[in-house]
């Protein structure tokens, strides 16, 4: 059941390929789990292309990670602490492919130049006191 499953997944990905074409704009949207150390998160970004030639383009790239990390919980239910980093990233890049005409082999050079900011935040709750701290 797994291999078809592989290879309904496999046939639509190939299916869905297509050459870029001159003058046009791509945008592509990722997003996934991470799992650090004893913690959750999620991360993803927005990409966004302009072809300029057949086998040229250059756009941007928006990017974000977001993890709670370090949870802990005391035995008897009265504290909590959290450990939140936030990245956040900007690029500008561009992509040059090599490929032939009507080649399915296209490799590529590509370059970016961009900046990110991590964020971290801590945080603890003491429900015996009514006492709730934000580091």
């Amino acid at each position: 059941m797994k291999k078809i499953f592989l290879l309904a997944f496999v046939m639509l990905a190939i299916a869905g390929v297509h050459a870029q074409e001159k003058g046009k704009i791509r945008v592509g949207v990722d997003a996934g789990l991470t799992f650090p150390n004893s913690g959750f998160g999620i991360d993803g970004g927005l990409d966004v292309r302009y072809n300029i030639m057949d086998n040229l383009n250059a756009g941007v790239r928006f990017g974000y990670a977001f993890m709670a990390k370090d949870m802990t919980i005391s035995t008897d239910g009265l504290t909590a602490s959290v450990s939140m980093h936030v990245n956040t990233n900007f690029l500008v890049l561009g992509d040059y492919y090599f490929n032939k005409p009507n080649s399915a082999f296209a490799p590529f050079l590509g370059a970016g130049l961009g900046s990110f900011e991590v964020f971290n935040v801590g945080a603890t709750l003491d429900q015996s006191n009514s006492q709730y701290t934000i580091t």
